[in-house]
C-alpha cells in the first residue's frame, strides 16, 4: 500500500460542534480595536482627494445619506470618472459625467438642505454643461449656478441656522455680482458679503448660531482689519479676537459654537487654536505643522488631517484625535497629507488626500477608520456527491471588513460531531482509514478528491471558518456523498465501472483495496459488488 503525508487527529486542532447545532452557523467575537483600512478608491498619476462630505439625495425624505468623494482623479477601482463618485453604503457609483477632467480638481463639497450637492474647484464645465468653478446636482443633472465664478472654489459651508450656501476663494465676481472672494447662494443667484475679503479665502464654516466664519490670506474683510480670520454676523464683519500672524487653512464651527482654527500661524498658538465668544483657548500640545481640515465625531473628539507629524512628543503622522486633553494618535497615520475627513452616520471616519499608505495598509488616496466587526457568511457551501476520484469543491462566501483566515475541518471520526482542521494537502484518518487529498484548506474555497472510504462511511462532513481579528464565522456543514460504484467516475453506474473495478483488481492495485485491510482480495470484490447493488 501507498503511504502518505497526513494530517494527523491532534486534540489542540479539533473543533467541536455539539450534535444539536450541526447546521447552525457558528460566529465568534473578538476584542477589534479601530485601525485604518483600504477602501478601494482613485488612482492616476497626478491624484489627491480634496473634498468629502455627507450628502442626504432627498432632504428630509427616506433615502440614507450617502458618502462623496472628490478631487483631481479620473479613475475609481478601475472605472472611468471625472473627479467625483458618491458611496452608498455598499457600491460607488458616478453622478453624470462628472466635473471638469484632467488638469482640474474638485476642491469643496456642500450638501443643501433639499437634497442638492454643490461642488467647489477650478473645473469649469460639467459634461457639456458649463459650469464656472461651481455647480450643483439637482438629482438628475449638473446644472451652473448663476453663471458661476470668475475664480477658483477655495471651500465652501452650508449655515447650521439658515441651510444657506457660502463659498470662498480666489473669486472676485459670483453670478455678475461683485463679490470679494466670498459670496452667499440665495437659491437663484449670488449675493456679496459687504464689501468682503482683502485677500484669498482658504477655510469656511458655520457657527449654530449663524455665524459664518472665513480664513485665509487676507489681512482686512469689510475694510476692517481682522488678520486672516473674521466673523460674519447680523450683516457686518467682525475680528476674531485678534486673528493670527499667518495664514488660516482650516476652520470648523462645532456643535457647542467653539471654532477650531488651523493653518502656518505661530500665534497666538502655533498651527491650531480653539476660539469661543470669549476669546481664544488652546488645543493640548498644539501640532507642528499645519492641519488642512477637521471633523467633529459623534464622541465630541476632535480629529484634525494635514501636514503634521508630531504633537509635543507624541507622533502623529498626518492625523490626530484631540480628546478633550490632548492630540492622540490614530494608528501609525498616514505616509502623506491628509486633506478632508468625514464621519459616516455609523461613526466611521472617511480620510482623504495624497497619501498611498494608511497605518500600514496600502489605501492610496482614501482610507477608513472604525473598530471592525466579525465577518458574516454570505453563501454557505453547498453539499455535494461526487465519485471517489472527484475533485469536488466546497465554497465559504464571506462578507469581511478586513481580509480573513480561512481554515477548513472534516469530521473524524465519522458521526462523532468532532471536526479536525485539515492541513497540508492529504488527509489520513489514524494512519489506515479515510484518507483524501485536499488544496486550498486555507483559503474561501476547498478541493477535495482521490477519495479512499476504506470502511468509512459514503458521507463525509466538512465545514469551512473564517477568522479576522473581530473575530469568526463558521459555516453550516457541508456534507460529501461518495458514490464508490461509480468507479470510472462518469456519473453513472453501469457495467464500465465494474469493467474498471476488475481491471485495478486483476492487477492487485492498491486502489482496489476498498476495505484498506492492505490485501486485495475476495473481501474487496465483495465491497465493491455491494455498493454497485446499492448504487448512487
Amino acid at each position: 500500500m501507498r503511504t502518505r503525508n497526513s494530517s494527523k487527529l491532534k486534540p489542540a486542532r479539533c473543533l467541536a460542534l455539539a450534535a444539536g447545532s450541526l447546521f447552525a452557523v457558528h460566529a465568534a467575537t473578538a476584542q477589534c480595536d479601530p485601525a485604518w483600512r483600504a477602501v478601494g478608491g482613485p488612482a492616476g498619476g497626478d491624484t489627491t482627494v480634496w473634498a468629502s462630505t455627507m450628502w442626504d439625495p432627498d432632504g428630509s425624505g427616506p433615502q440614507q445619506p450617502k458618502l462623496v468623494i472628490a478631487g483631481e482623479f479620473l479613475s475609481f477601482n478601475g472605472t472611468p470618472v471625472n473627479n467625483i463618485v458618491v458611496w452608498d453604503g455598499s457600491s460607488w457609483s458616478t453622478l453624470g459625467d462628472g466635473l471638469g477632467g484632467a488638469g482640474s480638481w474638485v476642491t469643496s463639497l456642500g450638501a443643501l438642505p433639499n437634497g442638492d450637492l454643490v461642488a467647489g474647484g477650478t473645473f469649469t464645465n460639467a459634461g457639456a454643461a458649463s459650469t464656472p468653478y461651481i455647480a450643483r446636482w439637482n438629482g438628475t443633472a449638473w446644472v451652473g449656478m448663476a453663471g458661476g465664478m470668475d475664480n477658483q472654489v477655495n471651500a465652501m459651508t452650508v449655515s447650521k441656522a439658515t441651510g444657506e450656501l457660502f463659498a470662498t476663494g480666489f473669486f472676485t465676481n459670483a453670478g455678475g455680482t461683485p463679490a470679494n472672494r466670498i459670496a452667499r447662494w440665495t437659491g437663484s443667484g449670488w449675493a456679496a458679503l459687504g464689501s468682503g475679503l482683502g485677500n484669498i479665502g482658504w477655510a469656511i464654516t458655520s457657527r449654530p448660531n449663524g455665524d459664518i466664519v472665513a480664513g485665509g490670506s487676507f489681512t482686512t474683510a469689510g475694510g476692517k482689519t481682522v488678520n486672516r480670520l473674521a466673523r460674519w454676523t447680523g450683516g457686518q464683519w467682525f475680528g476674531m479676537s485678534g486673528g493670527t500672524n499667518s495664514t488660516v487653512l482650516s476652520l470648523i464651527g462645532l456643535s457647542n459654537g467653539d471654532v477650531i482654527v488651523g493653518g502656518t500661524f505661530t500665534t497666538p498658538t502655533p498651527r491650531v487654536v480653539g476660539w469661543r465668544d470669549t476669546g481664544w483657548f488652546l488645543m493640548g500640545s498644539g501640532l507642528n505643522a499645519q492641519p488642512l481640515c477637521f471633523t467633529e465625531m459623534p464622541s465630541g473628539d476632535i480629529i484634525a488631517g494635514g501636514h503634521f507629524f508630531t504633537s509635543g512628543a507624541t507622533s502623529v503622522p498626518k492625523i490626530a484625535r484631540f480628546d478633550g486633553t490632548d492630540w492622540r494618535a490614530m494608528g501609525t497615520g498616514m505616509d502623506q497629507f491628509v486633506m478632508t475627513t468625514t464621519v459616516d452616520p455609523e461613526g466611521v471616519l472617511w480620510a482623504g488626500g495624497g497619501f498611498t499608505n494608511a497605518g500600514g495598509v496600502n489605501s492610496p488616496y482614501l482610507a477608513k477608520w472604525g473598530a471592525g466587526s466579525a465577518p458574516t457568511i454570505t453563501s454557505q457551501p453547498s453539499s455535494a456527491s461526487s465519485c471517489p476520484a472527484g475533485p469536488v469543491s466546497f465554497a465559504l462566501g464571506v462578507d469581511s471588513v478586513d481580509t480573513p483566515a480561512y481554515e477548513w475541518s472534516v469530521e473524524s471520526p465519522a458521526e462523532s460531531g468532532q471536526y479536525v482542521i485539515l492541513e497540508g494537502s492529504t488527509f489520513l484518518e489514524n494512519e489506515t482509514g479515510l484518507e483524501f487529498d485536499v488544496a486550498g484548506v486555507d483559503q474561501a474555497t476547498l478541493l477535495v478528491s482521490a477519495v479512499k472510504l476504506r470502511g468509512h462511511a459514503n458521507v463525509i462532513r466538512f465545514v469551512g471558518r473564517a477568522t479576522t481579528a473581530c473575530g469568526s464565522v463558521t459555516s453550516e456543514v457541508a456534507p460529501l456523498t461518495v458514490c464508490l460504484a461509480d468507479y470510472n467516475c462518469d456519473r453513472f453506474v453501469n457495467g464500465d465501472d465494474y469493467d474498471s473495478f476488475a481491471s485495478m483488481f486483476d492487477i492487485a492495485d492498491p486502489a482496489a483495496d476498498l476495505n484498506a485491510d492492505g490485501f486485495v482480495n475476495g473481501d474487496d470484490y465483495d465491497a465493491f459488488a455491494s455498493a454497485f447493488d446499492a448504487g448512487c
